[in-house]
């Protein structure tokens, strides 16, 4: 079971997340002219191989411009860290660092206990503290981890196969390392989840998925929408997990045809569910399934605002890179089914 110091929500993103971030900013901050670390050079169309030139020669826009000179890791991260000289070494140190630290700050500053409890927190029932949504933040947490950790760890220059096992590893490990210490938290506040653990190997898997076949950005994308509604300063209730199939992927919606703007998605929310509340004074709980389209902002903008000299700049590359995780309020039209509670 999670329960949030009030002024620590804004930590409260993906934990094992954040590090990896962090590494992959502070390279490109280092090296505003470079590739984003780790974007794999192969496919046709850099963004996530949407078309072959072949198919729709009149398409000018999509054939990839040469790729520009990546900086020396070690120069951009400015390394040595002391005893840190390597940038495979800085990427694993900072990850690790930053999520302890963070987690330290959010969770655990209460101690811990020799004492190990385990909580059986359920799945996506009524009786579950957050109605599910906490396991699909998990599955989304680490399946972004495994993707930025492999760019991250691919721009340290690790061949890719040893950087794609490399960071769904280190995420397993650290997600396996929180749920140890959440089960030694002082007075069993939290407790080892095997719920947790299960959803974070969904997650990976998918990463690994992805990453293997990057063809499939072509057609799938897993994201999180900041969700309107719910309770002031609750973090699950505006949560909204989607997964949205592109139709701009398949080979039939030519560049002319308005359909490659659409995306066919469905989604999953829950608000009002909260561990110390007495529902029978108010049940404020309602799990909410979505099925809907959504505007297909990476071609919208690959077609309008990066059409130009802008393609392939700083913005393309890292707006194109935000958009496969997250997706802007008021770009989904759906019809939803609600649980009570």
């Amino acid at each position: 079971m999670r329960s949030y110091h009030p002024g620590m929500r804004v930590l409260i993103a993906p934990r094992d997340v954040v590090g990896l971030l962090a590494c992959a900013g502070i390279a490109f901050v280092s090296a505003p002219a470079a590739a984003l670390p780790g974007m794999r050079p192969a496919p046709p169309d850099e963004r996530f191989a949407l078309a072959e030139p072949a198919a729709y020669p009149g398409d000018a826009q999509r054939i990839m411009q040469p790729a520009r000179t990546m900086p020396d890791c070690e120069t951009a991260l400015r390394l040595p860290w002391g005893p840190i000289e390597s940038c495979r070494t800085a990427v694993v140190a900072g990850t690790v660092a930053t999520t302890a630290t963070l987690s330290m700050l959010a969770w655990w500053s209460q101690g811990f206990t020799s004492r190990f409890s385990v909580a059986s927190e359920g799945w996506f029932g009524k009786h579950t503290y957050a109605g599910g949504i906490d396991k699909l933040g998990h599955a989304y947490s680490f399946y972004v981890a495994t993707r930025l950790g492999t760019r991250a760890l691919t721009w340290a220059r690790l061949p890719p196969a040893e950087a794609l096992g490399l960071a769904a590893g280190l995420g397993l490990g650290v997600g396996l390392g929180i749920e140890v210490l959440d089960g030694l938290s002082r007075g069993g506040r939290y407790g080892f989840s095997w719920e947790d653990l299960a959803m974070n190997a969904v997650g990976t898997g998918l990463g690994v998925l992805m990453e293997s076949r990057p063809e499939l950005d072509r057609y799938l994308a897993f994201r999180l929408m900041y969700s309107r509604g719910g309770r002031e300063g609750s973090w699950y209730d505006h949560q909204l997990y989607l997964l949205a199939f592109r139709l701009s992927g398949l080979s039939a919606i030519g560049p002319a045809n308005p359909l490659r703007y659409v995306e066919l998605v469905a989604g999953y929310g829950a608000k009002g569910s909260r561990s110390d509340q007495d529902y029978s004074v108010e049940d404020t709980r309602r799990r909410t399934a979505y099925v809907g389209i959504a505007l297909n902002l990476t071609e919208l903008l690959d077609r309008t605002a990066f059409a130009g000299s802008a393609r392939h700049g700083s913005a393309h590359r890292w707006t194109t890179e935000a958009l496969r995780y997250l997706q802007p309020p008021g770009t989904v039209v759906a019809a939803h089914r609600h649980w009570r509670p």
